[in-house]
C-alpha cells in the first residue's frame, strides 16, 4: 500500500473501535434475479444491475470506513451478457484505491443457472465514494493506496508503455518495517518511526485517464484520483533515523528531459509523522500492516507526464539510486 499526498488538517478524524475485527476490504452479495427486474426483452434492466452495483458498492465502502458514504462518480460501466430472471446474480466489490476521504469500488458483476455451478461475468465497473462525517463533510479514512504485488517491481523489471493509458512519474521514498504493524507497537508518533527498518528510492507510476491533467474539472480529478498504476522500487538501505527526510538533494530525469534537480522540498514537510498518522489510522480501523509493506508518503518532484519511452533514471542522495526503462 501507498499513503498519497498526506493527511488533510481540514478533515475530521473518524474514532474506531481499535479492538474491532478487521474490517473487509472486499465483498460479495448474491441473490436471485426476480421477475420485478425483467425489461421488455425478457433480460434483467441495465437500471437493476446499476443499482445492484451502487449498492454492493456502498456496503463495501462502507464496511471499510466505518462511515456513511456516498456516491460521486461510476465509470468504465460495461454490460458483457444478459442476466435472465431466475439466474443466481453475484457481485464482488474491492476497495482497490483509498485518498484522503474517497475511495475506489472495483465491481464485477457474475450470473449462473442456480442449478449449475458455472457463472459467467456480465458486467463491471469502478465507483467512487466519498465518506462522510457525523456533520455532512468529508471524513478522513487511512491513506493507502493498495496495489497488487504484481504492479510492485524491481527496477530491472521497468515498465511497458502500452500498460497505461498515460503515464505519469513520481520520486518518492519508500518505507517499510521488518514486523507486522499491530497492536503490539505504540501508536505514539516517535516509537512508530524508530520502528522503521528500511528505506527505498521509488518512482510512483501514476496512470491517468485524463489526457489534459491536470487542467481538467476538479471533480473530474477527484473522480480520476491520479490513480496509482505501479510502484517501481529502485535501491533500498537500513533506514538512517538522522536523514535529512525534509530537504534532500534530489536528480530526476526521463530520457533527456530533467524533471528535477537541487534540494527538494516534501509537501508535508517531515514525511516520516505520515507514516505515524497512517499507523494510527490503520490500527484505529482494526487493521495490521504486514512486515515488508511498502509504504510511500508522497511525492518529493512534480508529476512527470511521459509522452514517450526511455529511460528514467532518479537519484536521492544518501539513500540510493533507481533506473529502469520506460518500453
Amino acid at each position: 500500500m501507498a499513503t498519497q499526498q498526506g493527511a488533510s488538517d481540514e478533515l475530521p478524524e473518524r474514532k474506531v473501535n481499535p479492538d474491532s475485527a478487521e474490517r473487509p476490504r472486499a465483498i460479495t452479495l448474491r441473490f436471485l434475479a426476480e421477475p420485478g427486474d425483467v425489461n421488455f426483452g425478457g433480460k434483467v434492466h441495465g437500471g437493476a444491475v446499476m443499482k445492484w452495483i451502487d449498492q454492493v458498492g456502498y456496503t463495501c465502502a462502507a464496511g471499510w470506513t466505518g462511515s456513511y458514504c456516498v456516491t460521486v462518480y461510476m465509470g468504465g460501466l460495461h454490460f458483457l451478457a444478459p442476466i435472465h430472471v431466475g439466474e443466481v446474480v453475484e457481485l464482488q466489490a474491492l476497495v482497490i484505491r483509498t485518498g484522503r476521504s474517497s475511495m475506489d469500488i472495483a465491481v464485477d458483476v457474475y450470473a449462473r443457472d442456480p442449478k449449475s455451478v458455472t457463472r459467467r461475468r456480465t458486467g463491471h465497473c469502478v465507483i467512487v465514494f466519498v465518506a462522510l462525517g457525523p456533520d455532512g463533510k468529508p471524513s478522513a479514512v487511512p491513506q493507502c493506496a493498495p496495489l497488487p504485488a504484481t504492479k510492485v517491481v524491481g527496477a530491472a523489471s521497468g515498465i511497458r508503455r502500452k500498460d497505461y493509458a498515460r503515464i505519469g512519474l513520481e520520486l518518492e521514498i519508500a518505507f517499510s518495517f521488518a514486523d507486522d504493524v499491530d497492536h503490539s507497537l505504540s501508536e505514539q508518533a516517535d516509537e512508530v518511526i524508530d520502528a522503521i527498518d528500511a528505506m527505498s528510492v521509488v518512482v510512483e507510476v501514476v496512470d491517468s485517464r485524463y489526457h489534459g491533467w491536470p487542467n481538467i474539472d476538479p471533480l473530474l480529478q477527484l473522480a480520476d484520483l491520479q490513480n496509482n498504476g505501479a510502484l517501481v522500487i529502485g535501491d533500498t538501505r537500513p533506514y538512517d533515523r538522522h536523514f535529512d527526510f525534509s530537504a534532500p538533494q534530489i536528480s530526476f530525469y526521463c530520457g533527456n528531459h530533467e524533471i528535477f534537480k537541487g534540494t527538494a522540498r516534501h509537501p508535508a514537510g517531515e514525511p516520516r509523522r505520515l507514516i505515524a498518522w497512517l499507523v494510527a489510522r490503520t490500527l484505529e480501523t482494526g487493521h495490521s500492516i504486514p512486515a515488508r509493506t511498502v509504504l510511500t508518503t508522497g511525492s518529493y518532484t512534480p508529476l512527470y507526464l511521459a509522452s514517450a519511452p526511455g529511460l528514467v533514471r532518479g537519484t536521492i542522495e544518501g539513500v540510493g539510486n533507481i533506473v529502469f526503462e520506460i518500453q
